[in-house]
């Protein structure tokens, strides 16, 4: 069989028509897949507000705000301060609220999104989980922060470029093991409890241990302007 550049040219037409007609097919299906997936996600959400329904989570959440909005915002700014900007997770709000919920016994939350008062310590084991899995991200998030912001202070001394790298070296060896230190002051391995075993007091050494990772940053930072006013 002999092959013509026009039967040639028409084949490859074909081709390129049925590819398109199945491109657009699957195109198609994937859009009315998505506009059904989105009724379906709007229908539950309109029946979730007609029952008024949010999770316990969400609402645990709600209320943490509401009642330990001081704490939450603390932490928040903790970490700004050092380069941090992020929102904080619900889980690790409810954290913030755990220990007054520990303290008062008589909150039953009853009638509640929450089953009941074993549910919502359940939650605060995650939250003590979570935030420190939170704490521990933001700490190496802060120290690479910090670091970044030290070697753009050098880069912009009025030093040759061998005597730049002497400072960065030598500060470098006197702060790494601060900054690593920072990030292993919280040990999330031991705040992996059950709700038997979850007292205040866990949420108060987490907090003690973030608190000493910052300090750990703090002198490190200061470290940085002292070394670089010393070269202005």
């Amino acid at each position: 069989m002999r092959w013509t550049a026009v039967s040639i040219i028409g084949l490859v037409a074909g081709q390129f028509e049925e590819a398109s007609l199945l491109q657009t097919s699957s195109r198609d299906r994937a859009l009315a897949s998505r506009a059904h997936n989105s009724a379906k996600v709007e229908e539950e959400d309109e029946l979730d507000d007609a029952l008024g329904g949010k999770s316990c989570t969400t609402w645990l959440a709600d209320e943490a705000v509401a009642n330990a909005h001081d704490e939450i915002e603390v932490f928040r700014t903790q970490m700004a301060a050092h380069g941090y900007q992020r929102a904080v997770k619900k889980s690790v709000k409810i954290g913030a609220y755990c220990p007054a919920i520990i303290a008062d016994t008589t909150l039953t939350f009853l009638d509640t999104p929450c089953e009941d008062r074993n549910q919502v310590l359940q939650e605060c084991t995650k939250g003590l989980k979570e935030t420190c899995k939170f704490s521990k991200e933001a700490m190496k998030k802060m120290m690479n922060f910090i670091k970044q912001e030290f070697h753009k202070a050098i880069n912009a001394l009025p030093l040759p470029g061998a005597q730049k790298n002497l400072v960065r070296s030598n500060w470098h060896k006197a702060n790494d093991h601060l900054l690593e230190d920072a990030i292993n002051f919280v040990d999330c391995n031991k705040y992996n409890i059950d709700t038997n075993d979850l007292t205040a007091d866990s949420f108060e050494e987490l907090q003690t241990e973030f608190e000493d990772g910052l300090k750990a940053l703090e002198v490190a930072q200061a470290s940085q302007m002292s070394l670089i006013q010393q070269h202005q």
